[in-house]
């Protein structure tokens, strides 16, 4: 059977069937196939916007103080005594990080490699979006790996469900749907109660569960929803653990603390960082780079075979991570400010556009619990 995979176009023409010496020189279409990026929606629930003014921002909170016994008339020489509630913490988060990225066209000489203005006006259009691209790319991976990969010191905020090893049966999977809901059900009666041990101060407090979201792992909802729901006589009673944002198992894992080498079949190291896949780091990529199948690397991507990473700059899939729970208003991730510049050289008639944009860290609010619910097997 003929290949029906596309053949590369080489520029060649074919010879006219009647007349051999000419030349079908009339291209039917020319069609811009355009490859869709998107900024994830966690970065935009994430993202504290501040603006191009200043660089840090703080939050702070304190303990309450408690109570004491009612002493009638000896508390009157108390009267003009001073207690200040001094258990006050505060926490600092700074925009200091920039990331750049940045594009050359022109709208004379490359004209000439199109049929007509509108193919053109197209393709250049989304030459420039390529950068608004790259930016959500970056930004997309480097909240999601930042959020997958962190564990709270605190030990109330790592729970580990102990379920039975997955082997397809029906009553197998049932048993690990319920367990599962019932240990989400626990921690939200818990969470509710007041108590010290959630959250990184010690201090006297309850949450609501409605001011958290939860991140469920594809691999165990899809278990639940596949092989566990159909067989539950009340589905609501499952699907309300699934409620919240889904990601793959590929974002969850465990921050490789030490330098080391991808696997020869890698499959569950991952980068942090945004790189080329030859180990380098220049932008952009020369021609010989690309000639000899070098891209980027983004955060979030399966690093090459054999790549030599550094420490604190890849993670270990954790297949094992049922799902996060966290406070949005509590995990910060600020931005300054998005800027896009546009420069016309007249003497090559090119331009050269570039974006930029200042952001911090993905940083967790020690006020707030940041829960990871993990399988363990019995």
């Amino acid at each position: 059977m003929a290949s029906i995979t596309a053949p590369a176009f080489t520029g060649n023409l074919t010879s006219n069937e009647i007349y051999n010496a000419l030349f079908n020189l009339r291209i039917l279409f020319q069609k811009l196939a355009p490859q869709t990026v998107k900024r994830d929606e966690i970065v935009s629930l994430l993202d504290k916007a501040t603006g191009m003014y200043g660089s840090t921002g703080v939050v702070q909170g304190m303990d309450i103080q408690g109570t004491y016994d009612f002493g009638m008339d000896a508390e009157a020489p108390k009267l003009l005594a001073i207690n200040r509630n001094k258990t006050q913490k505060v926490e600092s988060y700074v925009i200091n990080k920039w990331r750049q990225t940045d594009v050359t066209n022109d709208a004379y000489i490359s004209k000439r490699a199109f049929l007509d203005e509108g193919t053109f006006a197209i393709f250049n259009g989304y030459i420039v979006g390529t950068l608004s691209q790259a930016m959500d790319a970056f930004e997309s991976g480097f909240v999601k790996t930042a959020m997958g990969t962190y564990v709270s010191p605190i030990a109330a905020c790592n729970i580990t469900v102990t379920l039975p090893a997955a082997d397809g049966t029906e009553a197998t999977e049932r048993i690990r749907a319920s367990k599962i809901k019932k240990a989400i059900l626990d921690l939200k009666a818990d969470m509710q109660d007041n108590q010290r041990k959630y959250n990184g101060y010690n201090f006297y407090a309850s949450y609501d569960w409605n001011d958290f979201t939860p991140v469920f792992s594809t691999n165990y909802m899809n278990e639940i929803n596949a092989l566990a729901l159909p067989t539950v006589f009340n589905p609501e009673y499952i699907k309300t653990a699934s409620e919240g944002r889904q990601w793959t198992p590929k974002w969850f894992g465990t921050v490789n603390t030490t330098s080391g080498t991808a696997p020869a079949s890698n499959s569950n190291v991952y980068s942090l960082v945004e790189v080329n896949s030859d180990g380098t780091d220049n932008f952009p990529l020369t021609d010989t780079q690309l000639q000899s199948g070098v891209y980027r690397i983004f955060p979030g991507d399966l690093l090459p075979a054999n790549f030599a990473y550094e420490a604190n700059e890849s993670y270990t899939v954790d297949d094992k991570v049922i799902a996060k729970v966290f406070a949005p208003e509590y995990v910060y991730y600020m931005t300054g400010y998005e800027q896009g510049e546009s420069f016309y050289n007249p003497r090559s008639a090119t331009t050269n556009h570039y974006l930029r944009k200042g952001f911090s860290d993905v940083q967790v609010s020690k006020f707030r619990p940041f829960i990871t619910i993990k399988e363990t097997n019995s």
